[in-house]
């Protein structure tokens, strides 16, 4: 009985600890280092739980309100994030957000939305990918990919990697159309 206290106080299951008490080999230094695993991706999962909701929080401070919808969606494109970078790489991508400032964050998102509607409007109007005009707007594609990963090869390649396998309306959020995303690529001499 008074193992069976001890491993409660320390956090186990009643069917762990049933577990533990009905193999005689197993070590109490086994069980602590199992024990202390199970707490770790605990820990980190209340960590990557914390970070979602201190994002949808600046984006209440900046927004005023955030729908149910909105916060869904947040909540699923951190998901979707976090299974493309990194937990030393999202260190990076906060720091250089961190770097930026809010201020120009907000830039940068709007910079973005500006150049996805020009981009959008040079597609409809059939423009050549080659020309003066969308080879302008590549240009400052680049600039504003660069920007975000603070020229970062690991991290663009992650970029890259999201893109790749979501699909560029998951990965943008339904910014990017599949099809301006292959006249872009096509206009930077890249996929992406």
């Amino acid at each position: 009985l008074q193992q069976i206290r001890s491993l409660r106080q320390l956090g186990f299951s009643l069917l762990q600890i049933q577990s533990c008490l009905a193999n005689p080999h197993v070590s109490l230094r086994q069980v602590i280092t199992m024990h202390l695993h199970h707490l770790r991706e605990q820990i980190r999962l209340q960590q990557r739980i914390a970070q979602r909701l201190e994002a949808i929080e600046l984006s209440l401070d900046q927004e005023g309100s955030v729908s149910i919808e909105q916060v869904i969606q947040a909540m699923e494109a951190m998901e979707m994030i976090e299974n493309y970078y990194t937990p030393d790489q999202w260190e990076r991508l906060q720091h250089r957000r961190q770097e930026l400032g809010e201020d120009r964050i907000r830039q940068a998102e709007q910079q973005w939305r500006d150049l996805i509607a020009a981009a959008q409007s040079a597609l409809q109007q059939g423009l050549d990918p080659s020309s003066e005009t969308v080879q302008a707007l590549a240009q400052q594609w680049r600039q504003l990919i660069s920007e975000f990963t603070g020229g970062d090869p690991e991290i663009a390649t992650s970029l890259q990697q999201m893109y790749q396998q979501e699909g560029p309306e998951q990965a943008s959020q339904g910014m990017i159309s599949a099809e301006l995303s292959q006249y872009m690529a096509a206009a930077m001499g890249c996929d992406t």
